[in-house]
């Protein structure tokens, strides 16, 4: 993580309370689901992910103090240019991945992560129109369960993941389940 977009240092972050969303548990309310399909969004994986990225790099929401370096009203993005371009390189060799929601062909929302066995590492997500972060979300669960995924990290509990269904765990809870979905090989497709 860096401590806003144009910091140049760069940190790792190991918190002793880790966040899931387990699959079975995604929380989307029934308004919100008429809503998303209202919309009429087109939803794509891996079809863009630079501009995905760069759409979660350059948020200007506030969001939670992860770091002792920064006040919550400074937080644009934890995103660097360096870690923007670290991930671009982790997609180009099939690690990294991105959910990206279309509205009218225009890009609206959208996340992305990396994705090791039957882990998916929930990074970012971003939305410019209601509900495409959730039909973002929506779409990302509904694939790693087709495809076998156990395990989807969303690192931090947020009001928003939480009314989605995310739960946080301890470390060693956490570390039990990551040791398992990293046994079984899975493709986001």
């Amino acid at each position: 993580m860096a401590d806003a977009k144009n910091s140049e240092k760069i940190f790792w972050c190991n918190p002793e309370i880790r966040t899931i969303l387990p699959l079975d548990n995604l929380r989307i309310s029934k308004r919100d689901l008429r809503a998303i399909k209202a919309a009429e969004f087109f939803i794509t994986i891996d079809s863009n992910f630079p501009a995905t990225i760069h759409a979660c790099a350059n948020r200007n929401d506030t969001h939670k103090k992860y770091s002792e370096n920064i006040s919550k009203n400074d937080a644009d993005t934890w995103i660097n240019a360096e870690i923007e371009q670290a991930y671009i390189k982790l997609y180009e060799k099939g690690l990294a991945h991105s959910v990206e929601v279309y509205q009218n062909e225009i890009l609206v929302g959208g996340l992305y992560g990396v994705a090791i066995g039957s882990a998916f590492f929930g990074e970012s997500m971003f939305s410019k129109v209601s509900n495409a972060s959730k039909a973002a979300l929506k779409h990302l669960v509904e694939k790693m369960k087709v495809n076998g995924y156990e395990l989807l990290d969303v690192q931090f509990q947020t009001e928003h993941l939480q009314r989605c269904g995310a739960v946080s765990i301890s470390r060693e809870k956490y570390l039990a389940l990551l040791e398992k979905a990293l046994q079984k090989n899975c493709q986001l497709k």
